[in-house]
């Protein structure tokens, strides 16, 4: 059957473009064209005349009506809102475009049709996600004016799709230019783009998916355990294979750890660490042992009583032997060596549940107000949060004190009630940590695949493939790296490639840089805009410079971009690699007072994401770098004002808190209320109007009964102007304070 396929005339857009030539390059529509009966004209019918379009058999981009039965698909009217997961195939989000239109509805059959195979092959439903969300995604979005990010881009990019679609309109100052002509030219132009993205899954990047899964799925020749995975094949993008084929699998469970892979250049074997998740770096399931740690060559084989080893990076994310025996032999040890100390950490966690069990049930529900993670505890109370200043956007580093509020029950057999219930959590919680002790994975329910997920494997893949991969011709082009970059793994080959070169140290590479003047960075710090200034020192720190002084300011950038993000786990990750840095600073100068101040700060924050053992274990660290950074500046008021804050939270511990601070210590911290109001009135003088530090100096005298200077304290935080929500909160906590001078 010949028919047309029709769309809107003047100036066209990638949408509809993109739209025609699925529809053009579908067996379905092949021989549909401009006018009936004129098989040589490939293009379609572009017209915004309502009768005209009547006698189209499709039409997209124009009309104002959607209704796939009848084959109209615009996505102009008021009322449409379809999303891929509206219609009930993929779970996105983004409202669609006709583009969106017509690959949700015939997306897998023209996919399919490229490969030469079944449209129910579950690699067909799989490249039907990829490719929505790497390619047809954004030209939906483009199209209905929705920005990538939010704020103003840094940059302006001229090389996208719809740009260069956009790039080939007739232009205002052209002589007879053909509009339908350029429409052909753009549809070859996507059309290619588009076929060139499924050559580069079926020639690329689904081989390396099969050899990750095959990976996977004999992870038990390896190690019996089945927690290390080998790949033969060097160089293959395997994280976002690993999570997505380890979630379709159902095998979180198997704790799968490290994975090994041969360095085809050097003949050697590197050994990974496994990150938690995708998006992260550093921030790994099990890192290498912390002794294995910046050691190399014979050293390293000595500590770790295993030959041929090469090197460990300094964050134990990657390591290396020479041999693949020894690589695998690194990976067991590390988990033996990783499990061990993980079942020390839960023997902790336990001993503190039992602690508070025993508290619960002999001292009644008082006691049953501690807190749950003992983060009163010394240096767990501590994070850093930005205030900004009166009149000035000036950035300070405080502390957020995590407090536990204690409830009085109403009446005796509420509390009975009360106690009952939280004796009976407790005892759960203790078997849990007992079943984790001794390596038992709880058990979890199955769950029925839902819809989008039966989607998108296809129905199974029961039919065969039937297309050849050699078959196709493939391209790289810019796009695919938004699918096919895997930049952890590229920093694990600079990594190994800086390491193992000419055997010289890091701390060496960077004096070979030519020198550089930070003027310009420090610009940044404190603006709206931080990321510029963490872009410039990176490069710098990934082409060898390893200084104190670009050390810590990358970790001052990490700071500052945590504390701007509201993504959990991006604000995790930012910490993390701020601390790496830092301490990485500090390890290249230890007499840097930025360096052990920024170390400090970190630490103090990162603790917000360790378990209580490492809470505790970190703690100590961040006291000493207090004093080591005091003792340079005993001026400098963030500091003071942690110190002092670090001092009050140790002077109100509880006796079941320093009990269970004992356990992990020996000899628990200590710290008075003097010593805490001695730091704080100090960062006053340096500081004076600065409201959280007021408020702690106020809420100190309170609790030594000296109610004047309690009042003359609150009285200040109530007569300055919060800035934010938090000193919002101080101000209205202490007019009620006030009352009780």
């Amino acid at each position: 059957m010949v028919g047309l396929i029709g769309t809107h005339n003047g100036k066209f857009h990638c949408d509809e473009v993109f739209a025609c030539f699925m529809l053009k390059r579908l067996n379905q529509f092949r021989d549909y064209n401009v006018l009936r009966g004129l098989a040589d004209l490939n293009y379609v019918f572009r017209t915004r005349d309502p009768a005209t379009l009547e006698t189209c058999e499709v039409v997209v981009d124009v009309g104002g009506v959607y209704d796939h039965a009848k084959k109209r698909y615009d996505h102009h009217q008021k009322e449409f809102n379809e999303t891929m997961q509206s219609l009930g195939v993929l779970d996105f989000n983004t409202k669609l475009s006709s583009a969106g239109l017509i690959y949700a509805h015939y997306g897998r059959q023209l996919i399919a049709e490229i490969l030469g195979c079944s449209h129910n092959d579950r690699m067909v439903g799989i490249f039907y996600r990829k490719l929505y969300e790497t390619f047809v995604e954004a030209i939906d979005a483009v199209d209905n004016g929705i920005p990538q990010y939010d704020g103003i881009p840094r940059y302006h990019m001229s090389g996208g799709l719809s740009g260069r679609v956009g790039h080939l309109n007739p232009h205002w100052n052209e002589v007879d230019p053909n509009p339908d002509e350029r429409f052909q030219q753009a549809m070859d132009l996507v059309g290619g783009e588009f076929e060139s993205n499924v050559s580069y899954l079926a020639n690329v990047w689904w081989p390396a998916r099969e050899i990750v899964e095959k990976a996977i799925d004999e992870a038990a020749q390896v190690d019996k355990s089945g927690r290390i995975l080998y790949i033969s094949t060097g160089g293959v993008p395997w994280k976002e294979h690993f999570f997505e084929l380890e979630e379709e699998k159902g095998l979180s469970s198997r704790r799968m750890t490290y994975i090994i892979y041969e360095d085809s250049s050097s003949g050697t074997y590197r050994i990974q660490a496994i990150p938690n998740n995708r998006l992260s770096t550093f921030d790994n399931r099990m890192p290498l042992p912390k002794a294995w740690r910046g050691l190399r060559d014979d050293e390293l084989s000595s500590v770790s009583g295993i030959d041929g080893c090469i090197f460990t990076h300094m964050t134990g994310f990657i390591g290396g032997n020479k041999t693949l025996e020894g690589a695998v032999e690194m990976a067991r040890k590390a988990i033996e060596i990783g499990d061990a100390e993980a079942a020390a950490s839960a023997e902790s966690e336990l001993e503190v549940k039992k602690m508070k069990l025993d508290a619960a049930e002999n001292n009644g529900v008082e006691n049953i107000a501690m807190d749950d993670r003992l983060t009163k505890i010394a240096g767990t109370a501590a994070i850093t949060a930005t205030v900004v200043g009166v009149g000035a956007a000036a950035t300070y580093i405080c502390t957020k004190h995590l407090r536990t509020i204690r409830r009085q029950n109403e009446n005796v057999s509420h509390a009975l009630e009360t106690l009952s219930s939280e004796v009976h959590a407790l005892r759960r919680e203790i078997a849990e940590l007992r079943i984790h002790e001794n390596g038992v994975a709880p058990r979890t329910p199955s769950k029925n695949r839902n819809r989008v997920r039966s989607t998108l494997e296809g129905g199974g893949g029961d039919a065969p493939s039937t297309f050849s991969r050699n078959s196709l011709q493939y391209g790289r082009v810019a796009s695919y790296q938004s699918f096919t970059s895997d930049t952890d793994y590229a920093d694990a080959e600079e990594e190994w490639d800086n390491e193992a070169g000419d055997g010289q140290r890091t701390e060496q590479a960077s004096t070979r840089l030519p020198p550089m003047s930070f003027a310009e960075v420090d610009k940044f710090f404190g603006t709206e805009n931080v990321r510029p200034g963490y872009d410039i020192l990176e490069k710098r720190y990934e082409a060898g410079d390893r200084s104190s002084e670009l050390l810590w300011r990358l970790a001052r950038f990490c700071h500052e971009l945590a504390c701007r993000t509201t993504d959990k786990e991006k604000k995790k990750e930012l910490i993390f690699e701020g601390k790496r840095f830092a301490l990485e600073g500090l390890e290249a100068n230890d007499d840097d007072f930025n360096a052990i101040k920024w170390s400090a700060i970190m630490t103090g924050q990162s603790t917000d994401y360790m378990g209580t053992k490492e809470k505790i274990e970190e703690s100590g660290k961040f006291k000493d770098l207090l004093d080591k950074a005091l003792a340079k500046d005993s001026k400098e008021f963030s500091l003071l004002h942690m110190r002092g804050r670090y001092s009050y939270s140790v002077a109100n511990l509880s006796w079941i808190e320093r009990k269970a601070a004992a356990m992990f210590y020996g000899t628990p911290p200590t710290a008075t209320i003097d010593e805490a109001l001695e730091d704080l009135l100090a960062a006053y003088e340096e500081k004076p109007e600065w409201i959280e530090n007021l408020f702690y100096i106020a809420r100190i005298y309170l609790d030594k009964g000296d109610k004047e200077n309690a009042k003359k304290f609150f009285s200040k935080v109530v007569a300055l102007t919060p800035v934010d929500e938090e000193e919002r909160d101080r101000v209205q906590e202490a007019n009620k304070l006030l009352a009780k001078c």
